[in-house]
């Protein structure tokens, strides 16, 4: 409720930087912003009360909202342990994440050899060779990460402050 009483009517700009993120009208004092994804870095969110007849115009504090990389997991396997020279071999690449399903690339590497550089699909990738030399191989699969974004937050501007939406 403004510290005066009655209803605020008027719009709320939310921006990041200098960037408008949207415009919402205000309801019974509150206007809300759901943002689905903020690409990974630091990102200074305020609100911009245009005002009405009743009320000023205003800014707010600046949210400083800090958006990290998804953490993920690389896991490989192998369609056969020991295989002759020669003859053929899947290698599966899985990258998964708490967060979202990583997309982007990975190298398939035996040591420091790059064997392939290969595209997710729904998290996986999948590389077959019948190029192996004979003896041990060393082979890894490196995830070679994407500006991943993070989860959908909700925030409410209320009465001067921000807070997270339900």
């Amino acid at each position: 409720m403004p510290q005066n009483g009655g209803q605020a009517s008027g719009t709320i700009t939310f921006e990041d930087s200098a960037t408008i993120l949207a415009v919402v009208a205000v309801t019974g004092n509150v206007a809300t912003l759901t943002v689905g994804s903020f690409a990974v870095g630091v990102h200074s969110i305020s609100a911009v009360y245009s005002g009405d007849a009743n009320f000023l115009g205003s800014t707010s504090t600046p949210l400083v909202q800090i958006v990290s990389k998804a953490p993920t997991t690389t896991t490989l396997a192998s369609s056969n342990a020991l295989v002759d020279s020669g003859r053929a071999i899947t290698l599966t690449i899985s990258v998964s994440s708490p967060m979202v399903t990583p997309t982007g690339r990975v190298q398939v590497l035996d040591g420091t050899t790059v064997l392939a550089q290969l595209t997710l699909k729904a998290g996986a990738a999948r590389y077959s060779t019948r190029a192996l030399p004979a003896g041990s191989n060393s082979i890894t699969a490196v995830y070679l990460g994407t500006p991943i974004t993070a989860v959908a937050r909700r925030l409410r501007w209320t009465n001067s402050s921000w807070r997270e939406a339900s």
